[in-house]
């Protein structure tokens, strides 16, 4: 028994070790994990996506476009609290090609590491405008946690547009798991989970049920870099037809 001791200490030690290796920001496509960005700090990203789902067969506004890009900038204003714009490029119906819609929101770190657990938890509140002009309040809670080399992501959110013809509460889930596979390179598997209000309810945006990805994603570090590249990629479920959904970006921080 005396001689398990030391060995659980190295392997405890190990993989503490392995949890305070330089980790890349935001390494997951579609979650966002709860630490934040240290003051002063500036971060951007660049991405891209293609949805498939035909047009006219399904009622979710962000379903009228089949090519998104978006851009993205984070900066950490204080301990614990990052400041986040995000302004995007779609295929908008009737229109081509043109400014899609935006988000600015602000992320906290509320926890990390409490009663000794592997968790970080925090929350954000932020203001979404989509392609039709229209406003929401949106709030989250984030969820991450890093064991070794594995990584575990979740995200809820709840948004409230301020207008006619809109569910009263949207509500949207994400979540991933990953290994570190080399110092370079992390493989995984991420959900995104849509209009989850309309799984035993009505639903008037996307109609019942919802819509749900789930796919493979991998992340990519450059070398002796703060450059990483993430790419995401798999079937899309909605109650009217699947397809495939691809999302990708490469993000740096300053």
């Amino acid at each position: 028994m005396r001689k398990l001791v030391p060995i659980l200490g190295c392997v405890l030690a190990s993989m503490e070790s392995a949890a305070q290796t330089d980790e890349p920001w935001q390494p997951f496509v579609l979650s966002r994990v709860a630490p934040t960005l240290e003051p002063a700090q500036v971060a951007v990203e660049v991405g891209g996506g293609y949805n498939g789902l035909p047009q006219g067969k399904t009622a979710r506004l962000d379903d009228a476009y089949q090519g998104s890009s978006w851009l993205n900038g984070s900066v950490g204003l204080f301990k614990g609290v990052e400041l986040s714009g995000t302004v995007g490029v779609s295929q908008v119906p009737a229109r081509g090609w043109g400014l899609a819609d935006g988000r600015a929101e602000v992320r906290f770190k509320l926890f990390e590491r409490p009663f000794g657990l592997p968790l970080n938890i925090g929350v954000s509140a932020g203001y979404p405008r989509d392609w039709q002009q229209q406003n929401a309040a949106e709030a989250a809670l984030l969820l991450s946690s890093e064991v070794g080399r594995l990584r575990f992501v979740a995200n809820v959110r709840a948004a409230h547009y301020f207008h006619a013809n809109r569910d009263s509460l949207d509500v949207f889930a994400t979540a991933g798991a990953a290994v570190r596979l080399f110092n370079w390179l992390q493989g995984g598997v991420e959900y995104l989970g849509e209009e989850l209000e309309g799984v035993g309810g009505t639903e008037i945006d996307a109609g019942r049920g919802g819509r749900h990805f789930v796919g493979p994603s991998s992340t990519v570090l450059l070398p002796g870099s703060k450059l990483r590249l993430n790419m995401t990629g798999g079937p899309l479920f909605t109650p009217l037809g699947s397809s495939l959904l691809v999302r990708g970006s490469v993000g740096y921080v300053f």
